[in-house]
């Protein structure tokens, strides 16, 4: 919690997250504590205007931003701020969370994407993931390639199914029908259409997990 910029309440999770022991924090300027520098100026301007009304840019909102360690480690947080009056004067009342391992796995995602569409690409094998629950379907790079479609098409089972040669359809929707309703998992090569009109033979294989 803090008024006049200085630090008022300090609990074991801050403790915790920044590295400061309450008797180092309280009384301490908030931001040059825990703030990276290149923040300081926003906060400077935003305060004046918290003081007086209780309102501001991050009031009654969920960011993530960037803290300060003790010892000057910067890491990512989730920041949720809220003002409350005691005295006849705001005060901000911050509840953070450490999110640096939400932040490394979501990185390690992103790179197991992009090596996964770049095996995707020479090895001209695409992947694809379907929620049963929600019905929502993903698709790699190269299956966009495949069905010659550019990435801002929303695919669906059904429009799936649609792309197979008339004679594939009934094969193609009835091994993946029975995978939804029984965990089934299909190996089978069809003949296939592409967005473009061109024929092509595919090796369209399903597991559930």
């Amino acid at each position: 919690m803090m008024a006049d910029k200085q630090v008022s309440f300090w609990n074991a999770a801050a403790e915790r997250i920044f590295g400061y022991t309450a008797a180092e924090a309280l009384g301490q300027e908030l931001h040059a504590l825990i703030v990276p520098p290149p923040a300081h100026a926003k906060f400077a301007q935003a305060f004046p205007h918290f003081q007086q009304s209780g309102e501001g840019p991050i009031i009654d909102k969920v960011i993530e931003v960037t803290a300060l360690r003790k010892g000057g480690e910067e890491f990512p947080v989730e920041l949720s701020v809220s003002a409350t009056q005691f005295g006849g004067q705001w005060h901000a009342i911050g509840i953070v969370r450490d999110i640096t391992e939400r932040k490394r796995a979501e990185q390690n995602l992103k790179k197991s994407e992009a090596l996964l569409n770049a095996m995707g690409r020479l090895a001209k094998v695409g992947g694809w993931e379907f929620n049963v629950e929600t019905r929502d379907m993903i698709w790699t790079e190269e299956v966009y390639r495949i069905h010659e479609l550019d990435t801002t098409y929303k695919p669906t089972v059904d429009k799936g199914i649609e792309f197979y040669a008339p004679a594939s359809r009934p094969i193609i929707a009835k091994v993946v029908q029975r995978a939804i309703e029984y965990g089934e998992p299909y190996d089978v090569e069809l003949e296939f259409i592409t967005a473009k009109g061109n024929h092509r033979w595919v090796h369209a294989k399903g597991n559930v997990y």
